[in-house]
């Protein structure tokens, strides 16, 4: 994150496609959820961390998303959709 912070660049997690709970291909699927996705933008804060809102992998994770939107809209935390 330093270096994006340097760079001024933004680093926008995208949510797993599809939103699996195990692995896919040998890949741990860790941007499934959104306790995930708090867990890494809160693991490095920064306003350079955000998230890019797929309504299509937001949906498939079965999350409000006028909700995921108040929530992590007031955060500034929405990247991309």
């Amino acid at each position: 994150m330093p270096v994006a912070e340097e760079a001024n660049v933004v680093i926008s997690v995208h949510p797993n496609d599809p939103p699996l709970a195990d692995k896919l291909g040998g890949i741990p699927q860790l941007f499934r959820s959104k306790v995930n996705f708090d867990k890494a933008l809160n693991m490095v804060p920064s306003n350079h961390h955000k998230l890019t809102l797929c309504l299509g992998g937001w949906s498939a994770m079965e999350e409000d998303i006028v909700e995921v939107v108040k929530y992590y809209g007031r955060q500034n935390k929405i990247d991309y959709v």
